[in-house]
C-alpha cells in the first residue's frame, strides 16, 4: 500500500514538473511570437508586413497536417514504450523521417518551381523570400517527427526546449532577414 502511494506521489510530481515545463515553453514561444510581430509591424511598412503575415499563414496551413502526424507518432511511440519495444520506436522514427524528408523535398522542388507564381500572387518584390519560405516549409514537415517521438517518450524537458529554441531561432532569424533586407 505504501509503495503504491509513493508511486502515485512520484507520478503527481512528474505531472506537475512536466506541465510546468510545457507551460514555460509555451510562454517563451508566445513571448517570441509577440516580439516578432511587434518588431516586424514597426520595422516593415504595411505592404512588407502583409507579405510576412501571408508567409506565416502559409506556414500555419502546412503545420496543421504536420501536427496531426506528430500526434499519431506520439501515440504509437507511447504504445511501443509501454510494451518495451524500443526497436520499433527507432524503426518508426527512421521510417517517418525518410518519408517526411522525401515529401518535403518533393514539396520544396514544386514550391521552388512555382516560386515565381507565388511571388507574383503575393506581390513579393523578389523570389528569394519565397525560396526561404520553401525551406522553412520543408523543415516544418520534418520537425514534427522528432517532436512526436519526444512526446511519446514523455521527454517533455527536451520537447519544451525544442519548442523554445525554435521560437527564439525564428525570432532571431526574422530580425536577421529584415536586417539584411530580404
Amino acid at each position: 500500500m505504501e509503495r503504491n502511494n509513493k508511486k502515485r506521489g512520484q507520478e503527481e510530481d512528474d505531472l506537475i514538473r512536466d506541465s510546468g515545463i510545457m507551460l514555460t515553453s509555451t510562454v517563451v514561444c508566445n513571448i517570441c511570437f509577440i516580439l516578432f510581430h511587434v518588431y516586424m509591424s514597426r520595422r516593415l511598412g504595411p505592404g512588407s508586413y502583409g507579405i510576412v503575415v501571408s508567409f506565416l499563414s502559409i506556414c500555419f496551413i502546412i503545420s496543421l497536417p504536420a501536427t496531426a502526424i506528430q500526434t499519431v507518432i506520439a501515440k504509437y511511440v507511447s504504445n511501443f514504450k509501454v510494451g518495451n519495444q524500443s526497436g520499433k520506436i527507432n524503426s518508426l522514427f527512421l521510417t517517418f523521417l525518410k518519408k517526411m524528408a522525401l515529401y518535403g523535398l518533393v514539396g520544396l522542388g514544386i514550391f521552388s518551381l512555382a516560386s515565381g507564381y507565388v511571388r507574383l500572387f503575393l506581390h513579393v518584390p523578389s523570389r528569394l523570400p519565397v525560396l526561404v519560405l520553401g525551406v522553412a516549409l520543408f523543415f516544418s514537415l520534418i520537425v514534427p517527427v522528432a517532436r512526436g517521438i519526444l512526446q511519446g517518450l514523455q521527454k517533455f524537458g527536451y520537447l519544451g526546449m525544442n519548442l523554445s529554441v525554435e521560437a527564439v531561432f525564428r525570432l532571431l532569424f526574422g530580425f536577421f532577414l529584415v536586417y539584411v533586407g530580404i
